[in-house]
């Protein structure tokens, strides 16, 4: 092999062909042979790919492993990864340093930006990963050139292949690194969950209350400034299905634990199909009293509440439009201010198990709450956020 690059799902990134005579590089699956970058004729047949469907109407497009289009034109081994101990993934073995976010790969970002700005109000998401410095480079390229118009920062799942903890000083960190790392101009791009990773109730219920976190999980990824991407599902509190052996489909499964339990079917209401499709599913259905249908009807429920912030969200300027700073809280607590022209709202949540009094500066009133709080309720001095609870708080004018 050329090298010592590992594929992503493990084993040599390289596979022998006999017919040629020679290796190919595929950074996952063998049958996901990368495609060459540095040819020009690739590359213009990935432009062209996209104004296929650009030209069709589409919006945009969620990019794929960006970070690992282009690597380091020598191919050099990559070092050894000091922190690595068997047992670890086997990916992981290596430092990614001369086969993920090589800077060349800006120069294939700004080649599709310039594609897709003939096409107004298009938007590019890339699939990146690496230090908050790293991900800001993405917007904006090394040159200069304009970049993606958002790049995904997946530090709210987890890195390394560890979870984030529902923790205040965790996900104050997340967001403090990323602001001060993007460039201006540049809107921050989360997620609470993805189909690589375990679903976000599935991973923080440990104590049999992740859904309260869930709820918590909702203000926060929609108070923030960011553009908030929802894996489908979250809305309705799906978790983690149980796979029975002989129904695994995910290819990663021989190389790690298998991603299909939290790729199962959206479900829509409570019958045995789920209202998904009257054909037998990729994968088994979760349980059938977890669905769209019975919250539909239930205004307490975790469909409810986004509903109500999504709404929140768009018509609340500082929400949608405003900046955003932290708010010093007592310990346990993650909050900030967003404000816009005036407007400000405090988002605040209690990541402990105790309630926690928060002192107010000024008074506020109560647009949604997942617990303890009166929605619309007016809020003056300090005020008790119950365990696992979250708020959004309209603050007075500042006078």
């Amino acid at each position: 092999p050329p090298n010592n690059w590992r594929a992503v799902f493990g084993g040599s990134a390289w596979e022998f062909d006999e017919r040629t005579g020679q290796y190919y590089l595929h950074s996952f699956l063998r049958e996901q042979p990368d495609l060459n970058w540095r040819n020009p004729d690739v590359v213009e047949a990935m432009h062209a790919a996209l104004r296929f469907w650009m030209d069709r109407g589409v919006d945009g497009f969620r990019i794929d492993v960006m970070g690992m289009v282009l690597k380091h034109p020598e191919m050099p081994d990559n070092p050894p990864n000091p922190n690595w101990r068997p047992g670890d993934r086997d990916a992981d073995q290596l430092l990614w340093t001369y086969s993920r976010n090589w800077p060349d790969v800006y120069g294939a970002v700004a080649g599709i930006r310039q594609v897709m700005d003939a096409y107004q109000g298009s938007v590019t998401v890339g699939e990146v990963f690496g230090s908050p410095a790293q991900l800001a480079w993405y917007y904006l390229t090394v040159d200069g050139a304009p970049g993606l118009h958002l790049a995904f920062n997946f530090s709210f799942i987890g890195h390394d292949g560890q979870h984030t903890n529902w923790e205040a000083d965790e996900l104050r960190e997340i967001v403090q690194r990323y602001e001060e790392a993007l460039f201006p101009g540049a809107q921050p791009c989360y997620a609470f969950g993805n189909h690589d990773r375990s679903r976000f109730i599935s991973r923080h219920n440990a104590d049999g209350r992740g859904a309260e976190r869930a709820r918590a999980a909702a203000l926060v990824l929609l108070g923030l400034r960011a553009t908030p991407f929802l894996y489908y599902g979250e809305e309705i509190g799906m978790e983690d299905v149980a796979i029975p052996e002989d129904r695994l489909l995910d290819p990663s499964r021989f190389f790690w634990e298998s991603r299909d339990p939290e790729r199962t079917p959206m479900q829509w209401d409570g019958s045995a199909t789920r209202g998904f499709s009257a054909a037998e599913p990729w994968l088994p259905y979760g349980p059938a009293e977890l669905n769209v249908a019975t919250q539909d009807a239930d205004g307490s429920s975790m469909l409810a509440l986004y509903r109500r912030a999504i709404r929140l969200r768009k018509a609340e300027a500082a929400l949608h439009s405003g900046d955003w700073r932290d708010f010093v809280a007592p310990p346990g607590v993650f909050a900030f201010i967003r404000s816009y022209e005036g407007r400000r709202v405090l988002v605040a949540a209690n990541t402990s198990l105790e309630a926690v009094a928060i002192p107010l500066p000024e008074g506020g009133r109560v647009l949604v709450s997942t617990a303890g709080i009166s929605e619309g309720s007016r809020v003056e001095g300090t005020f008790s956020l119950g365990p696992l609870a979250a708020v959004w708080l309209a603050l007075d004018a500042v006078r």
